[in-house]
């Protein structure tokens, strides 16, 4: 999700952070939305719904049978220092994850 033809996604982000309640975007790679629910770039629309139709694949890749995975949502958030981002998941058996995401 990083580029999507020639743009950086996350400069597009970055600049809508600010726009956004609490400062926080909610991207939901199993179900292809955005929260808080709204008027977003094309981009950014057609690059989240990419990334979710590939999710699955994505997952295998990593070992992971697809549908283990129940609920997996990117949270980013604009702070004082940047951009903080975390994967919040949700597996079939009810474990709850909450992982920071590396810059």
């Amino acid at each position: 999700m990083n580029y999507f033809e020639s743009t950086y996604v996350v400069d597009v982000i970055a600049d809508l952070l600010h726009q956004l309640p609490q400062n926080e975007l909610r991207v939901s790679f199993t179900q292809g939305t955005l929260l808080p629910r709204g008027q977003y770039p094309a981009v950014l629309l057609t690059s989240v719904a990419n990334y979710a139709s590939r999710f699955g694949a994505h997952l295998a890749s990593h070992k992971v049978v697809p549908t283990a995975v129940v609920e997996a949502t990117l949270v980013i958030r604009g702070t004082a220092h940047g951009i903080s981002a975390r994967v919040q998941a949700k597996d079939d058996k009810g474990n709850e994850y909450d992982v920071p995401v590396a810059a």
